[in-house]
């Protein structure tokens, strides 16, 4: 809500608040804790999971895994 609230009318990206919480959710439940918003760490490893799934969805990721699996 505070978000929302410092937005005062302006266009909001929802992906982007929607998302923190979804990885709060996930760390609570994960790690036993919750991160503050402000917290480098919760933001590092926002970053690292995006990576993660962006490298899951990448096109070389789909040719190793396809490659390996006609090797065996």
């Amino acid at each position: 809500m505070e978000h929302l609230d410092s937005m005062k009318g302006r266009s909001l990206d929802p992906p982007l608040p929607l998302g923190r919480a979804v990885m709060h959710v996930i760390s609570a439940v994960a790690f036993g804790c919750r991160f503050s918003i402000e917290d480098e760490n919760f933001h590092r490893l926002i970053g690292a999971t995006d990576d993660i799934i962006a490298f899951g969805n990448s096109f070389y990721y789909y040719r190793k895994s396809s490659r390996s699996w006609i090797l065996c």
